[in-house]
């Protein structure tokens, strides 16, 4: 049954996301750039999607879709979609992922990724990245759902941990397969999935890499600040939030209180805390455009605000959250190879690990430093769970391992059981891992 409703919900999107992007397309031009009419003097166009000869679905049109994508980034690029700009602007439009690698060819091309098509501000580009995600719901989830409800074969996980693979396969007698890390979060997908022992019991970290950034700066800096705060029970998005609010002219409130309010119900203070998400995730990984902090927050946190607001609450979050600076400033930057030089490499290593993150952009290496902690904590925690399972030390079997969280299968009686062992092994990791 649900099965089913995701099917008829994706046939509708994709039918409807279709018929718009047939009927729509980027203008034709001449060799001078100058557009082409057709015989009744309208503007010629290539539609974004044609049917073609043979095709059950009508196809993209690249060209004419890597175009548009250009233009809404002002990025020059030829009649195929290839940049053609200056040379030396490709490492950091390739760093954005707004040009291609090349691959095998060599040829750069604007990229027609899905976060690059909703952050153009193009209502047709955003409705072309809705379709593609909807067309892989079709093509790869519904027959994976589909098969696994009319044959009853699970849907098991198999992992690729090198560094340009992260699959999942089919279980016993099943070809097909989906990436069960990282599920789409299309309203439909996850329902689909049941437990086969009769429950699932999720556990994962509560503001984890606020903790292994502060333990990064402890260790890296020895400031305690951000550590000490979060010992003491800090929200960094109601103390971030609490500025917003009073940089709108309204009241400076403590954290409580502010708090309080939000969870009365009050608007403001509901939206300032939600502004306050991307900031506090976003800037700790040298997220600095306004432009990027308004499409991450826009597409991730669902607040719509100006640039010009994004701007200004950067410069505030840069005026307040001292540890957080320090570390970009100096923890970070004294791991260039090039200090000082636009566009130099970073070799960083992973805090508590001997592990280093060699020729990483300075993104990269920022976010390195609590992400790849991040990792290392929450894969230390499933390891203590799938060792106690195995050896019988706790009942249940992960299932499933999505960023910091742990699922396990188990049977209702041992739920109470699964969630406290969950708990007690994951407590236990973070313990040694961010021991500050």
């Amino acid at each position: 049954e649900r099965v089913d409703r995701l099917e008829v919900q994706a046939r509708e999107r994709i039918q409807t996301l279709q018929a718009i992007m047939l009927e729509n397309g980027f203008p034709v031009t001449d060799d001078q750039g100058q557009q082409v009419l057709d015989a009744a003097g309208e503007p010629k166009v290539t539609p974004f999607m044609r049917w073609e000869r043979g095709k059950p679905q009508p196809v993209r049109s690249m060209a004419a879709i890597k175009r548009a994508a250009a233009e809404a980034y002002n990025i020059p690029v030829d009649a195929k979609g290839l940049y053609c700009g200056d040379p030396d602007l490709i490492a950091g439009l390739q760093a954005q992922g707004l040009l291609t690698d090349g691959g095998k060819t060599g040829k750069i091309g604007m990229s027609t990724a899905k976060l690059v098509l909703e952050e153009s501000g193009d209502p047709l580009l955003i409705s072309l990245g809705e379709a593609g995600e909807w067309a892989a719901v079709w093509n790869k989830d519904l027959k994976v759902f589909r098969l696994a409800a009319t044959t009853g074969l699970p849907i098991s996980t198999k992992f690729g941990f090198a560094a340009t693979t992260r699959t999942t396969s089919g279980g016993k007698g099943m070809l097909l397969g989906m990436n069960e890390q990282n599920l789409r979060k299309k309203e439909g997908i996850r329902e689909c999935f049941v437990s086969r022992w009769g429950a699932l019991v999720a556990t994962d970290y509560t503001g984890l890499e606020n903790g292994t950034l502060a333990q990064a700066i402890v260790w890296g800096l020895g400031r305690r600040t951000m550590a000490d705060k979060i010992n003491a029970g800090w929200n960094f998005h109601a103390e971030v939030g609490s500025l917003i609010m009073a940089e709108g002219g309204g009241p400076l409130l403590d954290m409580q209180t502010f708090l309080d309010l939000k969870e009365s119900g009050d608007p403001m203070a509901t939206e300032c805390y939600g502004a306050a998400k991307p900031l506090n995730f976003g800037l700790p990984g040298f997220m600095k455009k306004a432009s990027t902090v308004q499409s991450y927050a826009r597409i991730g946190y669902k607040v719509n605000r100006p640039v010009a607001f994004w701007q200004k609450m950067i410069d505030l979050w840069y005026r307040t959250q001292h540890d957080q600076v320090a570390y970009l400033e100096q923890y970070v930057e004294s791991f260039a190879t090039d200090p000082g030089r636009h566009g130099t490499l970073y070799n960083i290593p992973i805090p508590g690990t001997d592990i280093i993150r060699r020729g990483a952009t300075r993104t990269a290496a920022a976010n390195t430093g609590f992400q790849g902690a991040g990792a290392q904590l929450a894969g230390d925690g499933l390891y203590r769970v799938c060792k106690a399972q195995i050896l019988g030390d706790m009942p249940g079997r992960a299932c499933a391992f999505v960023h910091d969280e742990v699922i396990s299968d188990c049977k209702p009686l041992d739920r109470d059981q699964v969630a406290y062992y969950q708990e007690k092994y994951m407590i236990q990791a973070a313990e040694e891992n961010v021991p500050n």
